[in-house]
């Protein structure tokens, strides 16, 4: 019977054991399974991580000053001193691409005057003209006035402009140089030929208007303010920006009482057949020497009824 206990708890121990190795090896296991998962894997995600961080940045390296696809250039103005010092930092294409006939206000560098121009380009500025296009920033003292980006020399993305407290006074969106809500109208179902630019922001009218030919010429363009007309309305005859009739409307939306009027007039030759300015400068010469007879009359009638009552013109010398 000692014997018989005895192997008994042999056995227990043996099992044991047993249990106790099995318990042990899985939990090596299970232990060497997390460190795989804590230690190797991550080790190789950051190896990747940093080879697609190493990447990204070789290529950004290789697209410096390359804004939209389109090889680029830096340049700046600087003008004044002090607090008034103005300072333009800007981008210019390294390659000379016309700007899109349709926008009216193309941006454009001038070599040969290191100043910034946004009217019509003439073909004899075209040599010392470099097209602005990528981010824009002008400050003034050190301070940040306005802030936006180019896209061949049309204005595009966000706009900002701030007071010299840095308060942000305006703040526009544009799409290659068109407001960027603008409801566009085409002539043809390609939306190539653009009949007409309706200006808006935040679901108002508000911006500049345009209209065009077929040829592309530009027919028409404006200012709105809150869906009202405001400031001059050009109107163009179908060649290049020969103007035909010049409309004056109200500097502010707000004053109703204000009635359009016609400034200028040109025929189809570029002749300048109506201008208000000279007009009105006839009429005030003309109304002011028509007065001055009027009261010359008037005093001399005056005097003479004068006469009359103190008895120092005889009445035959009157009737005379």
């Amino acid at each position: 019977m000692y014997f018989s206990v005895m192997n008994k708890n042999i056995f227990m121990r043996i099992i044991f054991l047993i249990i106790a190795s099995l318990l042990i090896s899985t939990s090596f296991a299970q232990e060497k399974q997390r460190s795989l998962k804590t230690d190797t894997v991550p080790t190789l995600k950051l190896t990747v991580e940093e080879r697609k961080k190493e990447e990204a940045r070789k290529q950004k390296k290789m697209k410096k000053n390359v804004f939209y696809e389109k090889k680029c250039r830096k340049m700046f103005t600087r003008q004044g001193e002090g607090n008034r010092e103005t300072i333009e930092v800007f981008y210019v294409l390294k390659n000379y691409e016309e700007p899109n006939p349709y926008i009216k206000d193309i941006y454009w560098y001038d070599v040969s005057k290191d100043k910034i121009f946004s009217t019509k380009m003439r073909p004899e500025d075209k040599p010392n003209a470099m097209i602005l296009h990528g981010p824009y920033k002008k400050t003034v003292g050190g301070k940040i006035m306005e802030e936006g980006v180019f896209f061949v020399g049309a204005k595009h993305a966000r706009w900002v402009k701030y007071d010299a407290n840095f308060i942000l006074i305006e703040k526009l969106k544009f799409y290659k140089g068109f407001a960027k809500e603008a409801e566009i109208s085409y002539y043809d179902s390609d939306r190539k030929k653009i009949n007409e630019v309706m200006p808006k922001q935040n679901g108002i009218i508000d911006g500049d208007y345009f209209s065009y030919y077929q040829s592309g010429n530009i027919k028409a363009t404006g200012k709105y303010k809150n869906g009202v007309k405001i400031g001059l309305w050009t109107e163009y005859y179908d060649v290049a920006y020969r103007r035909k009739i010049e409309t004056q409307y109200a500097k502010s939306y707000l004053d109703k009482d204000f009635i359009p009027f016609k400034l200028r007039e040109w025929d189809n030759k570029g002749t300048l057949t109506f201008d208000k300015v000279q007009e009105d400068k006839k009429r005030k010469i003309k109304v002011p020497a028509k007065l001055e007879e009027l009261e010359k009359k008037e005093e001399a009638e005056s005097d003479s009824l004068n006469s009359l009552e103190t008895g120092e013109i005889k009445p035959t010398t009157e009737i005379k």
